[in-house]
C-alpha cells in the first residue's frame, strides 16, 4: 500500500511547486497552517470484484501431474481526495487545476513515478474525477470537521497475484484396495486355558 502512495505522491509533486507541502493527513484547515499545502488523503480501498476469476488454474508437469496452483490476480481500487489550502480559493483552485492538467493526458501511472516495487507488475490504472468510481461519501466531511469543498477524487486501481499454492505433494505411485485375489488372513486362535490342576487326596 505504502508503495501506491508512493507513486501517486510523486506524480502531484512533479505538478505543484517544489516548496509545497504535500500531506496525507485527512482535510482540515490546520494543513495551511505552515503556508499552502495538498492533502493526498487515501480513505477507501475496494476490490474490482467485475475483473475476480472464478477459481485457480492448475500449473502441470510433463507427465500432466498437477505440481502448484495459481490464484487468479484481483484488482484494488485506492480511492484518494486530493484537496489544496492556501491563503485563498483562487489559489487553491490553481494548485488543484495544476494537478488535474498532469493527470488528465494519461490512462495509468507513467512509469518514472513508479517506485522500483512496482515497476515490474501490471500498469496501474489512473481515473480522476470518474463518474462510476468511488468518490468522497458526503457524510464523510463531517467526520473531517470541515465543510465540503473542491477536491479531486483520484483511483488508483493496482493488480495484485497471490503467491502460488505449492509444491503440491506427490500422488501416490500405487494404491493398495486390498483387491488382489488372496483371501485375507485369519488371526490366529487363542491358545487353549489351561485346566485347573485337582489335588488328590488320600
Amino acid at each position: 500500500m505504502e508503495h501506491v502512495d508512493a507513486a501517486l505522491t510523486a506524480l502531484v509533486r512533479a505538478a505543484v511547486p517544489a516548496g509545497m507541502a504535500l500531506r496525507s493527513d485527512p482535510p482540515g484547515p490546520d494543513l495551511a497552517e505552515g503556508g499552502e499545502a495538498l492533502s493526498v488523503f487515501l480513505h477507501r480501498v475496494v476490490e474490482d470484484l467485475t475483473a475476480r476469476a472464478a477459481a485457480w488454474t492448475d500449473d502441470l508437469d510433463q507427465q500432466g501431474r498437477v505440481m502448484a496452483r495459481v490464484l487468479p490476480p484481483r484488482r484494488y481500487r485506492f480511492c484518494y481526495l486530493i484537496t489544496a489550502w492556501a491563503a485563498d480559493r483562487d489559489a487553491e483552485h490553481a494548485r488543484l487545476g495544476a494537478v488535474l492538467a498532469a493527470m488528465a493526458p494519461h490512462l495509468h501511472v507513467p512509469a518514472q513515478y513508479l517506485p522500483p516495487p512496482l515497476r515490474t507488475g501490471p500498469a496501474i490504472d489512473l481515473d480522476v474525477a470518474h463518474p462510476d468510481l468511488p468518490g468522497v461519501a458526503a457524510d464523510l466531511w463531517a467526520s473531517f470537521g470541515v465543510p465540503p469543498r473542491a477536491g479531486l477524487d483520484v483511483v488508483l486501481t493496482v493488480t495484485v497475484t497471490p503467491p502460488v499454492i505449492g509444491p503440491l505433494a506427490a500422488p501416490p505411485s500405487t494404491l493398495d484396495l486390498g483387491a488382489s485375489g488372496r483371501p485375507p488372513r485369519q488371526p490366529e486362535p487363542p491358545a487353549p486355558a489351561n485346566p485347573p490342576s485337582r489335588r488328590i487326596r488320600e
